[in-house]
Formats: C-alpha cells, structure tokens, sequence
C-alpha cells in the first residue's frame, strides 16, 4: 500500500508526521465542496442578499471587522415594544417603566413587603387557611398604606 501511495506522489515530509490517507480523493472532494459552500454564503452576505443594509437605513464599510459591525448593531436595533404596553396606552392608560432591583422605587415591593411581614409574624397552620390570610392580610395592608 505504501509503495503504491508513493508512485501516485504521496510522502510523508521528514521529521512530520502525516497521514497519507488525508489526502484521499472522497477528503478532497468533501473539502472542495465545504470551500465552495463558504466562499459562497461570504459573497452572499457581502454583496447584500443576505444582508440588506440599504432598506434598514444602515451604513456600513464592507472592510469593516466584527467588532466594528457589532458595535453598530445597538445603535440600529429598534426600541422594544411589548403587547402589554400597547394594550395598555390603546386604553388611555400611563405606563412607566421604573429601574430593576430598585425596591424603593417599586410600589409593589413595598406593598408586599407588608404583607409578608404580617404573614411571617403570625404564620398559617395548613395550607387551606394561608390563601384567606394572605388576602386578609393584603386588605389590612391597603388600609394602612
């Protein structure tokens, strides 16, 4: 087998170790097929059929890295809107968005912060009794403010 690899010009390289059999016809043909494929999705999304910067309204260098082109990706990506919000403003009501882990600035916090309070001093017996309490003590909670 060896001395037949060597007749159709395949050698190993002194000092290195290679193996003969990568360089068989299916690994080529598997490799020029992979090239092609890649070389072709890259011309793809550099000429734009892919990616159209265009009609969104971006402006971008085709020579521009990664890094570059993620960097912009914030400035172009449009404003969340949720269904609640929309529903809610379609109604006539103000939605306000407060801080994350602000509890002070959270109404609902410190309202149930009351409430657990009250529940903890004097805890229910089973779980039959804990939903009446909860709402008893929400009540008690709103009346005080």
């Amino acid at each position: 087998m060896t001395l037949a690899l060597h007749e159709m010009g395949f050698h190993h390289l002194k000092g290195e170790t290679r193996n003969i059999i990568a360089e068989s016809a299916g690994n080529v043909d598997f490799r020029k097929v992979y090239i092609e494929r890649k070389l072709a999705n890259r011309v793809a999304l550099c000429s734009g059929r892919l990616f159209r910067p265009a009609r969104a309204g971006i402006v971008f260098s085709p020579k521009a890295t990664i890094d570059i082109l993620l960097g912009n990706v914030e400035f172009y990506r449009p404003k969340e809107e949720y269904m609640a919000t929309k529903i809610a403003v379609k109604y006539g009501h103000l939605v306000f968005f407060t801080p994350p882990y602000h509890p002070s600035l959270q109404p609902i916090e410190l309202f149930w912060g009351t409430v657990k309070n009250r529940i903890a001093k004097d805890p229910p017996r089973t779980v039959a009794t804990s939903s009446p309490r909860c709402a008893q003590d929400s009540r008690r909670a709103r009346e005080t403010g």
